[in-house]
């Protein structure tokens, strides 16, 4: 499923191949007609946006070998709703993270796009990666490793002058 860019209010979509969502301004994932949140029973999902996103229901794969990827302006996942991004049980599945207008911050740390601890519980996967090519600052307040559900965490600050900060008193190592 691919869509060209457009601006979105609610959304939903579900494939049995690849989801390539671009949308343009703030969006949410949600309930439209029958489907719920966004889901690919054999393919990768890509949601890019210039805008918020909030994720109100589930974003999902099934497959192994595949991933999440959401390259937004920011992120809220709505744990209170028990919305979740996850890839299920299975070999090499990663959700991708970038964004935020080149700066990410977890925990309690701020600035740029932000995911609170609260938030980054609701994410599942064998690996999640933060940032890419184009962010340049990744800050890291108070978290813990619980709050990443025991998957492999990916901090990457590779744009121009990128760099890693850790808030005093933040760990920066988690087992």
């Amino acid at each position: 499923v691919k869509s060209p860019p457009r601006s979105a209010t609610t959304f939903a979509a579900a494939s049995a191949g690849d989801v390539h969502l671009s949308l343009g301004g703030a969006s949410e994932v949600g309930v439209v007609g029958g489907t719920t949140g966004v889901s690919s029973s054999g393919g990768s999902v890509e949601i890019t946006s210039s805008g918020a996103l909030t994720v109100s229901e589930d974003i999902s794969i099934a497959s192994d070998n595949q991933s999440i990827t959401l390259d937004v302006g920011d992120l809220a996942i709505d744990f209170g709703a028990g919305a979740e991004i996850t890839t299920g049980v299975g070999a090499n599945r990663s959700v991708r993270i970038t964004g935020g207008g080149g700066q990410i911050s977890l925990g309690d740390a701020i600035g740029g796009l932000e995911l609170s601890s609260s938030e980054l519980a609701q994410i599942s996967a064998g690996t999640i990666r933060f940032g890419g090519a184009s962010t340049t600052l990744l800050s890291v307040g108070t978290v813990s490793a619980a709050d990443f559900g025991g998957a492999a965490v990916e901090l990457w600050a590779l744009g121009a002058g990128g760099g890693i900060g850790f808030s005093p008193g933040a760990a920066t190592t988690y087992e």
